[in-house]
């Protein structure tokens, strides 16, 4: 066996060292380390890697701990520039297999305006393909602005009951909630109460094919329009108009809502039936019918004629 002892071993260029290994087993490199080909089994122990003037600037420990230096627990990183990359092309998280993942981008400065943060998503499964291009961008946080852009989608709350919170804003004495948890458009089928109960105002109806109705729910508020017109039914007498198929439950409660007419061709024949009033009820999805006295307004009145065109319009609170 063959033993060299030495104190300190240097390779010295020049005055300088160029490579210092010291009897502490600390090895001091002047300049860049520059590694030609592939570059394991390398053991960072602590204090890890070290700065002489400045101390640690990255330590690695026994835990597989990473510190860098100004950025820890311990420090206020509010005035320092913590962990920092300067780099055009940004962080590139690459896909992982061909199992559908694609590679995306964290990038500053670049399919937007120049002070936003674009994270994008390639359009394509694959390594290869990059995100390059505006149509890549998912998200955008503009730096000028503070606006978050949602840049090519949608935005898709998960979770039912969450939503927006305003709580930020002014608000009224009365208020119960800040929280915009809902929205939705869509098309209902509004109908006459028909049937054989006792309650029903006709024993059957056909309507025309333009009857239809459309809402329009925004939280818990529902506004409506209705288009109703029977091509033939059967009437019963002295049962209340109902009006059925709206397309939520309202709440219990006595300010729910209401409606009105915007063409009352079938109830507008005679006095009687121009003082009509359209009542939502309770904790159901109808409308019932009323004179302004308050008695019902029944489907055998006089001058009723159900096989004409009424239009309405109305909103409600859902329940």
């Amino acid at each position: 066996m063959s033993r060299l002892d030495v104190n300190t071993l240097r390779h010295t260029a020049g005055s300088a060292d160029n490579i210092t290994l010291d009897n502490s087993q600390n090895v001091t490199i002047e300049g860049n380390l520059t590694v030609d080909g592939t570059l394991s089994g390398v053991t960072l122990g602590t204090p890890g890697i070290s700065s002489s003037s400045s101390g640690d600037v990255i330590t690695i420990d026994a835990n597989h701990h990473t510190m860098f230096r100004s950025v820890t627990s311990n420090v206020d990183t509010r005035n320092v520039s913590g962990i920092s990359l300067k780099s055009p092309s940004g962080i590139t998280f690459r896909s992982f297999g061909a199992n559908g993942s694609r590679n995306w981008r964290i990038r500053p400065d670049d399919l937007g305006g120049w002070s936003d943060l674009d994270f994008s998503c390639a359009p394509t499964d694959g390594s290869s393909d990059i995100p390059d291009v505006a149509a890549d961008n998912v998200l955008s946080l503009q730096g000028d602005t503070k606006d978050v852009v949602v840049a090519n989608g949608n935005l898709i709350l998960g979770t039912s009951g969450k939503g927006i919170n305003f709580s930020a804003h002014g608000n009224a004495g009365g208020m119960t909630s800040e929280l915009l948890d809902d929205y939705e458009v869509g098309t209902f089928t509004p109908s006459w109460n028909t049937g054989s109960a006792s309650s029903a105002m006709m024993s059957a109806a056909a309507y025309e094919s333009h009857t239809n109705g459309k809402y329009i729910k925004i939280g818990n508020f529902v506004s409506f329009t209705i288009v109703i017109e029977c091509s033939s039914h059967t009437s019963r007498s002295g049962t209340q108009v109902i009006l059925a198929g709206l397309p939520f439950t309202s709440e219990n409660s006595d300010a729910k809502g209401g409606a009105y007419f915007t063409i009352a061709e079938g109830v507008s024949n005679n006095i009687e039936n121009a003082n009509v009033t359209i009542r939502q009820q309770n904790n159901a999805s109808y409308l019932q019918f009323f004179k302004t006295n308050g008695a019902y307004f029944l489907a055998d009145t006089t001058g009723a004629s159900w096989n004409d065109k009424l239009e309405i319009a109305g909103h409600y609170w859902a329940g």
